[in-house]
């Protein structure tokens, strides 16, 4: 029922459209405006059904005529088995089979009563393959993990223990890391991209639990190709021990990249994002950091403009929300441009990255869509119950996504709170909420400030490669509900802006040693030094509406004064 059972969900279903992994169509339960409802199928040939607004999958299938059962595949017809490879227990106890057939699939089944199969594994408990050939072999020796059980029989032939992973790669589980615990582990990874990325999420998974963990490239294999092609092209398990052996730690050889030339930086958007960026976007509430992320993801989508740069890769990009909500979230991004297959949200499904159940949520997206770019708005509420000041809390959480960034080749955007209290003086990076980690961890820092209705000022406080960049935003946002909304680059924030800047220092300079100061002579000090009375005008003005300076009374004279506990949010 991998074809055949979805099909018959999506037809009971209305305004079924195609998306990159499965399809979405309008739920049956609640007044669907929009297709909220997603059906897809899972490695094991299940139909996955989820409703974004909520409504519980129960209620879905009672009201579309159809039961749990019709979710599950049945035994697959017309296609032959070629091998069905036994996943055991440590006692041996069959626990499932993954089979191949032909035409060429995999699928998994578990043993049913009287000698029959059930084809899904539900709550089956997973293990790695041959677990009990793991669990008596020499602790002294490696074991190879590989891509596919095929590949493991080829190294047991050879005399080496190896092991694999049920659902091909991405699909690593915590508890396979246990049965390798206090183990030399030797990767072996497939040529393809799916298989460095999966070689790259078992080490990080196993890092604190395996003694060691090598990643070994065989070296002259063909691209797509596996263990089995490597050992079947002449090469030899002696061979393979010798390269196990002989790999150790080379420096990089500075001269043979100097021929080579410095490679350019790697970007996704020009001067603003790289292809393996952590970055933060932080700005006040209703400063337009939503509205200038979902922008950015609209021109990497699409391949269009953004902010007059355009990105040098198109591909999906995924958007998790738990901040807007879904109504907001979709309506701001259909106002960006004509909606097209590569912009997916998930919104208000009450993901936490500080949830291991969440956590594997969210890699499972992240696996089926394989995005350029991966937005998580905001930090507050993805970071769940996970302490905003603790160092320790928030350190584990960016070790997540940095594994994400690195199993996945993807940029991260997190969109992020700034500080409210502040000395003007203070460094541009320390205005982002929370702890300092935030500041340390991301490569790539960037503010957003609104200095008027349609106006942003965005500025990068911090970038590991390249010049820092500043820019001013204007955001036209025709009335009404309909028409897009239009991102245009003025250039760097003007120079009255900056003296703008000026005058607010001088004004608390000037403050630091006085009691009170009256306005006229403050406006004549300031016209001593440069100063225009325009700017010392807006800048008191500023400084008075965030608290930063106040006036004691009310009077003939307008007094401005530093309060005791004061501090300015730059």
């Amino acid at each position: 029922m991998v074809v055949s059972g979805i099909m018959t969900v999506l037809g009971h279903l209305q305004n079924v459209k195609k998306t990159g992994t499965g399809f979405t169509a309008k739920c049956p339960v609640h007044d669907d405006k929009i297709n909220s409802l997603s059906v897809s199928t899972n490695t094991e040939g299940s139909t996955l059904i989820h409703c974004h607004a909520g409504c519980d999958p129960k209620h879905i299938l009672e009201v579309i005529g159809l039961s749990w059962n019709d979710l599950f595949p049945s035994e697959p017809k017309g296609l032959t088995i070629e091998a069905a490879y036994p996943y055991v227990d440590e006692a041996g106890e069959l626990l499932y089979q993954v089979v191949r057939t032909n035409p060429k699939s995999f699928r998994v089944r578990r043993p049913g009563e009287h000698g029959t199969w059930i084809w899904n594994l539900t709550d089956t408990r997973r293990v790695l393959y041959h677990l009990q050939h793991i669990i008596s072999s020499d602790p002294q020796e490696p074991i190879f993990i590989v891509e596919g059980e095929k590949d493991v029989e080829t190294l047991e032939k050879e005399g080496l223990t190896a092991t694999t992973s049920p659902g091909g790669a991405g699909k690593w589980r915590p508890e396979y890391s246990e049965s390798l615990r206090g183990r030399k582990v030797v990767i072996l990874p497939d040529n393809d991209p799916p298989g460095q990325a999966h070689a790259k999420q078992v080490t990080e998974a196993l890092k604190g639990i395996a003694k060691t963990v090598q990643i070994l490239q065989l070296p002259g294999l063909p691209p797509h190709g596996d263990t089995s092609d490597w050992l079947g092209n002449g090469n030899t398990k002696e061979n393979l021990i010798t390269l196990v052996k002989g790999r150790k730690p080379q420096p990089i050889n500075l001269l043979e990249a100097a021929r080579h030339g410095i490679q350019p930086i790697p970007w996704l958007m020009p001067l603003w994002l790289t292809i393996d960026d952590v970055a933060i976007l932080a700005g006040a509430a209703y400063s337009g950091k939503s509205t200038t992320a979902y922008a950015l993801a609209y021109a990497i989508s699409s391949g269009t403009p953004w902010l007059g740069l355009q990105p040098t890769s198109i591909g999906p990009v995924l958007i998790i929300d738990e901040e807007q909500g879904p109504r907001t979230a979709t309506r701001l991004l259909l106002r960006m441009g004509n909606p097209n297959p590569n912009l997916l949200l998930y919104s208000a499904n009450s993901l936490r990255l500080d949830s291991s159940e969440s956590t594997a949520t969210l890699e499972e997206i992240i696996s089926d869509h394989q995005p350029k770019l991966i937005i998580l708005d905001s930090i507050q509420q993805l970071f769940g119950a996970t302490e905003e000041n603790s160092a320790t809390d928030t350190g584990l959480v960016y070790k997540t996504l940095f594994s994400w960034r690195d199993r996945f080749h993807c940029a991260i955007l997190l969109i992020h709170h700034r500080n409210k209290t502040g000395t003007i003086q203070r460094e541009l990076i320390e205005l982002v909420r929370g702890s300092s980690t935030h500041g340390t961890q991301a490569s790539t820092v960037w503010l957003l400030a609104r200095v008027a209705q349609d106006t942003s000022d965005l500025k990068q406080a911090k970038r590991r490669e390249g010049r820092l960049q500043n820019v001013r935003i204007l955001c036209q946002e025709p009335d009404g509900p309909n028409g897009n909304i239009t991102l245009t680059s003025q250039g760097s924030p003007a120079s009255a802006e900056s003296g703008l800047e000026t005058a607010q220092q001088w004004l608390v300079d000037y403050l630091k040693p006085k009691s009170f100061a009256m306005t006229p002579d403050i406006i004549a000090d300031a016209s001593a030094e440069g100063i225009s009375k325009r700017n010392i005008e807006r800048a008191l003005k500023i400084l008075t509406s965030i608290n930063a300076i106040h006036k004691p009374g009310r009077g003939t004279y307008t007094l401005r004064h530093l309060p005791t506990t004061g501090h300015l949010d730059d």
